[in-house]
């Protein structure tokens, strides 16, 4: 029998163990993202904790009584059913009530630190502020007391929603010598929901206001570039450049874009410094509150368990990368000409350009010209002889049968108004063909009670709207059909 020396095997142990000792060094040093351009503050660790259980772990009926200064601190976990009002709304008062016995026991405590003893629930908050050495920390505690939704529904659907344009946003941040972490930050701010409008009229992915974002893309009538994602991307990167060469390090550079870079200029310039936690802790400036301490440790939060995916989600469906040809538009084109001259349908030219307002949507005002065009990839090979086909076509106020314009190498296909008064099975008028109105997503609202106020199913909803789930948000545009 062959023997291998003693000495050999020795050396092979010792080389793999090494091996394995490397490996398992490179994988615990390879932070995400990087620790060295996004660190991790000391004492700022409850804050991620805190947001990861809320993108990770507590859903949208899941309501979390904390402190807001001691993000470590969760009284409660409050479950709030989604579906039903009657429920939602006696969950709410139970949350109310919940918060006001809270702040009852934080005074008795405050008052007499033997109060512990007279409930459970007197020395559980007790013990909850154990190792806080502040002053008066119990009646503090009073006015630091706030309610977090959890978000993981939410969250989820980012995920599954950000591969469409993720590889094309890493390549924007790289163009500008960024670093490419930062397209996952649209998590933080839309989770990815390109329909997303914030009540101060924040909008798309990455929830630009519109004097802002007038700054850097064109916000009008006719096109708002916040609702494409590419364009926006651009737009948050140039933003973002100039916020790191003004502060110097990303923690403040990603608040200057919640509390603006002047907003944060005024800190520094009050604190003396551009240290992030000594402006997080001694900070007081106007506007300078939770949103805005906390903003930095969502995007750390939101980075670390989109990393950790699979730990937190099961079965995520990530959506295809969205391909297209593009072409500048010389001249405004009307969309009823391509509807009439083409096979592409509104909903086609929506999905693709989504900065087009309604009323170009809609063919009250035409496409103007400069405008980059989008068209699904490998539909029409030759941009250019599809405008000149279209523009040769065109008859300025003249209303045209609809008929269709054959993409070079490609079959004919039955014109679409065909099948425009077949009736769907669901009975209604095909999602393609029948009037739509834009409606805003008011809180309270699902796809179920939408479908009743229009008359229509949660499935027309969500073939119209390019929904793989059902959920929505508050502030989301959805395509209704008009009554």
């Amino acid at each position: 029998m062959f023997r291998i020396p003693m000495k050999q095997v020795f050396a092979v142990l010792l080389f793999l163990f090494s091996l394995q000792w490397a490996w398992a060094t490179t994988v615990d040093s390879s932070e995400f993202p990087d620790t060295e351009r996004f660190p991790m503050p000391k004492g700022y660790e409850p804050n991620v904790r805190f947001w990861m259980k809320v993108y990770g772990e507590w859903g949208e009926g899941q309501m979390a009584i904390h402190d807001s200064r001691y993000m470590d601190i969760v009284f409660d976990i409050v479950d709030v059913p989604k579906e039903n009002d009657l429920l939602r709304a006696v969950s709410s008062a139970e949350v109310r009530a919940r918060l006001e016995k809270i702040k009852k026991i934080l005074m008795d405590l405050h008052n007499d630190p033997n109060a512990r003893t007279l409930s459970h629930d007197h020395q559980q908050v007790y013990d909850l502020y154990r190792n806080v050495s502040e002053p008066d920390k119990f009646r503090n505690a009073t006015e630091s007391i706030r309610v977090q939704q959890g978000i993981k529904e939410r969250f989820e659907l980012g995920l599954e929603k950000m591969t469409a344009h993720l590889e094309e946003i890493k390549k924007a941040f790289r163009l500008e010598g960024m670093p490419e972490e930062l397209a996952y930050l649209p998590l933080v701010e839309s989770s990815f929901n390109n329909q997303a409008v914030s009540k101060t009229r924040a909008a798309g992915i990455w929830q630009f206001m519109p004097g802002t974002a007038r700054l850097y893309m064109k916000v009008n009538n006719d096109v708002d570039e916040r609702y494409d994602p590419m364009r926006a991307t651009r737009a948050a990167a140039l933003y973002l450049k100039r916020s790191y060469s003004m502060f110097g390090n990303w923690p403040l550079s990603l608040m200057s874009y919640n509390h603006g870079q002047q907003g944060i200029l005024n800190a520094v310039a009050t604190m003396g410094t551009t240290d992030f936690m000594t402006i997080i802790n001694g900070y007081s400036g106007k506007y300078f509150g939770f949103a805005s301490r906390n903003f930095y440790a969502e995007y750390l939060a939101a980075a670390k368990v989109m990393r950790d995916a699979s730990k937190y989600f099961k079965d995520l469906q990530y959506s295809k990368p969205l391909k297209f040809d593009s072409i500048v538009l010389v001249k405004p084109l009307w969309i009823t000409t391509i509807l009439n001259h083409s096979e592409l349908t509104r909903e086609d030219l929506r999905m693709y350009n989504p900065a087009l307002q309604s009323s170009v949507l809609y063919g009250k005002r035409p496409i103007p010209a400069g405008y980059n065009l989008h068209i699904p990839d490998g539909r029409y090979t030759n941009m250019p002889e599809f405008i000149a086909q279209l523009r040769a076509k065109e008859t300025t106020g003249q209303k045209k049968t609809i008929k269709s314009l054959t993409p070079p190498g490609e079959a004919i296909e039955p014109a679409r108004s065909a099948k425009a008064s077949a009736p769907s099975k669901t009975g209604a008028a095909s999602s393609s063909t029948a009037a739509k109105k834009t409606y805003v997503v008011r809180k309270g609202d699902t796809l179920y009670s939408i479908s009743k106020k229009f008359a229509t199913s949660v499935d027309t909803l969500r073939r119209m709207n390019n929904l793989s789930h059902n959920n929505i948000f508050p502030g989301q545009r959805l395509f209704v059909t008009a009554r």
